[in-house]
């Protein structure tokens, strides 16, 4: 059985990072080591309490890193890959779960299938309450133009052959979509995405912690519309190209609004609407208003 190493980065979140290791000792797959992250530069004291208790309960081997200064999820990603010796390699948020199946599923998929890295289907919880089940399926022709649109699999989801990670150098630190941005340049870069058909996965999010100043997510939708622009601008099919091209277009002026301070202006989203794009432009139109009114997502 190939080794398989499992990065977990952390942030001051204690409880929640023991029950995400926990979902990585119960895997079903025999040969995994994990690869602890933390990001916190304060006491971790009771973090390597934590991890102590459950070193004595298992073969797997544990490694701890502590960064000197906060790196961000992307770089502390990083560093953990320069730590792992698996010839997989795979990551986990320290507020998601793995469900037991999950590497040996993904390992398994990717040994049998034409692909480098895949993904698995997840659960998303808001507040305890199941929010949406995500089971996106990306088709093994022209993914690129399939990826600039849409995130195929979060972060925790994803399984890569060690190969593909370090020579696309890992993650960028950008303030949003890292997973998204590194999907695309692993695909440039000439490498297959597959997927596992199966929920393997709950991902849980919290309202609070979701909540941020429109200012910054200003700042985040421009420097995400950047990558999304460069990345779509690569696409080799010029009409998909373009076509995709407008869609972006609508989809930023509308973004601008909604994190605005005019969001409320409903006129201001009907000056987005694009005559040769009319389907396209009353779906978003419509999406955001339904966002900004009935505070409904």
């Amino acid at each position: 059985m190939e080794l398989v190493s499992v990065i977990i980065t952390t942030y001051n979140r204690n409880d929640k990072f023991e029950r995400a290791l926990k979902s990585v000792l119960n895997q079903n797959y025999p040969n995994i080591e994990i690869i602890i992250v933390n990001d916190y530069p304060g006491d971790d004291y009771e973090l390597v309490k934590i991890i102590n208790k459950y070193s004595k309960l298992t073969n797997f081997k544990i490694k701890y890193k502590k960064n000197d200064v906060n790196l961000g999820a992307p770089l502390s990603r990083n560093e953990g890959i320069k730590e792992a010796k698996g010839k997989y390699i795979c990551f986990l948020d320290d507020d998601d779960v793995f469900l037991p199946l999950k590497i040996s599923e993904q390992v398994k998929y990717i040994k049998k299938s034409n692909t480098d890295f895949c993904y698995v289907f997840s659960k998303i919880y808001r507040n305890g309450k199941l929010r949406k089940i995500v089971e996106n399926r990306i088709l093994e022709d022209d993914q690129l133009s399939q990826a600039v649109t849409k995130t195929f699999g979060g972060t925790s989801s994803l399984l890569f052959k060690r190969e593909v990670l370090e020579n696309v150098n890992g993650f960028l630190k950008i303030p949003c979509g890292q997973e998204w941005e590194l999907e695309c340049r692993c695909i440039l870069n000439g490498y297959k995405m597959g997927y596992v058909d199966k929920v393997l996965l709950y991902t849980y999010e919290n309202s609070n912690e979701l909540s941020i100043t429109n200012s910054k997510n200003e700042r985040k939708i421009k420097e995400l519309y950047k990558y999304k622009f460069f990345y779509c601008n690569k696409i080799s099919n010029m009409e998909i190209r373009d076509k995709i091209a407008r869609k972006l277009n609508i989809e930023y002026r509308i973004q601008k609004i909604f994190y605005s301070d005019k969001k409320n202006n409903i006129l201001l989203y009907f000056k987005q609407f694009d005559k040769k794009n009319p389907y396209y432009s009353l779906k978003l139109i419509m999406k955001f208003i339904i966002k900004v009114f009935l505070k409904y997502d």
